[in-house]
Formats: structure tokens, sequence, C-alpha cells
């Protein structure tokens, strides 16, 4: 089973047990950052939650005001997001292209405007947008 085919009330099967889903994920749209936490708002009923700077790690690089995506909870208790599979970024420091270079050539470090170094083709430059897929920091395309 696909974690998208997870709903509240369906009953799986968990480590040999039968378990009723109660509650699942929630969308939530990413508000701000205080330097300890980030907070969260439910998009449906407008609550707020915060989500530690330790329980999020990497993934907080990726966070952007009004960014919607999907809270993790674990009981009442928000425990970590889930990133949308692609996200629009700008690259502000990469090596100029060198003339020769060709798409199918090494891909060079580039540097987001969140401070996330990823690797991209050569023909790629200062200033343009990319779709990233930010679980695993990876080049997928220039934004269009």
């Amino acid at each position: 089973m696909q974690a998208n085919d997870i709903r509240k009330g369906i009953v799986i099967i968990f480590d040999g047990d039968l378990c009723k889903v109660m509650e699942f994920r929630h969308e939530m749209e990413y508000l701000y950052s205080d330097g300890h936490a980030h907070h969260f708002m439910n998009t449906e009923n407008y609550e707020q939650v915060e989500i530690s700077e330790e329980d999020l790690g990497d993934a907080a690089a990726w966070l952007a005001p009004g960014l919607k995506l999907q809270v993790q909870f674990h009981e009442t208790k928000p425990i970590g997001i889930e990133l949308p599979k692609t996200v629009k970024a700008k690259i502000v420091n990469t090596e100029p292209m060198v003339k020769g270079s060709t798409a199918s050539a090494s891909y060079k470090p580039a540097t987001l405007e969140n401070g996330v170094v990823i690797q991209v083709p050569p023909f790629v430059t200062d200033g343009e947008e990319i779709i990233v897929d930010p679980t695993d920091n990876r080049y997928l395309e220039r934004a269009r």
C-alpha cells in the first residue's frame, strides 16, 4: 500500500497487528520561523502549530512563506513535514558555462537562494529559476 492510499478510518495491518487510522496528515501552510521553531497553519481550521528546528532538520531549508505541505503528527504533536515533490528555486551562484560544454557533460555545483548547494547541468547560469526535487536536492529542469 502506498502512503497516499492511507485515509482516516481504514484498517491496516502494521507489524502483524490490525490498526485503525484515527488521524492522518494535515495540509498546512508554512508561515514563518523564529529561530527556534517553524510555524504552520492548518488550512481548514486556521489552528497554528510549531515544529522545532531539530525535528525538521534539513527540510527546513526548503520552507518559504505560503508553501502548502503535509505536516505529520504523532497523536496531537506535529513531528515532521512531507515536502512537495518539486520546488522552484533561484540560482544565486554557479560557475559560468565553459565553451563547448554539453548537457551530457558532468554537472557543476550551484548555490540556491535558500543556501542549499545542488548539482546542475553546465548550461544553467546565475539568476535562473529551476525545478528541484527537495527530498534529495536534485535538479530536474529549468523553470518555465
